[in-house]
């Protein structure tokens, strides 16, 4: 007898995780489930957590017990059950999968809005400058700043940044081309 999965399994599956920093406890039995296409908000006051837990997503920062998979891939340790970190390029390759967009957007100052979004299409996904150049100006177009494809961060509101550094992170399978 087979058990079918879940209808809609959780493509970020965070489970009694938990981390501390020496003797604070920053994060406690933290549970979260999101399905693809649901969109989250964590909120919270300074200093509650959130930035740790995000950063544990991303395997920026390690966590003390409990597990976060994505798309049933366990994030940071290998899934043999010994908590055996996962080498430098496996971990590499997972977060190239996924997207985090930091509070201070960090954009490269020399390059323009659409440079900033193709930087990472060229060196990570491996797109052609015409591709990529294709591709940001598609996302920009979707966050309405296509007139501001040539712009650098000093000439963008902190609004407009951040969407740029969102764009950055957004997902590039999307059709642009035809």
């Amino acid at each position: 007898m087979s058990i079918a999965p879940p209808a809609n399994p959780a493509l970020l599956d965070i489970s009694d995780v938990s981390k501390s920093f020496g003797s604070v406890e920053v994060l406690r039995s933290v549970s979260l489930q999101v399905t693809r296409g649901e969109v989250v908000t964590v909120i919270g006051p300074s200093g509650s957590g959130k930035t740790t837990l995000l950063r544990c997503v991303n395997f920026l920062e390690s966590y003390d017990s409990g597990s976060i998979r994505i798309d049933g891939k366990e994030v940071g340790f290998r899934d043999t059950g010994t908590r055996q970190r996962r080498s430098e390029r496996d971990l590499a390759k997972m977060r190239a999968e996924t997207g985090m967009v930091f509070q201070s957007f960090n954009l490269f100052p020399h390059l323009t809005a659409a440079g900033n979004i193709m930087l990472g299409l060229r060196k990570v996904r491996g797109k052609s400058s015409t591709e990529a150049r294709a591709i940001a100006e598609h996302w920009l177009g979707r966050v309405g700043l296509a007139h501001k494809a040539d712009s650098l961060p000093a000439e963008l509101s902190g609004g407009q940044q951040q969407r740029v550094g969102f764009v950055g992170e957004a997902d590039p399978a999307e059709p642009v081309l035809g």
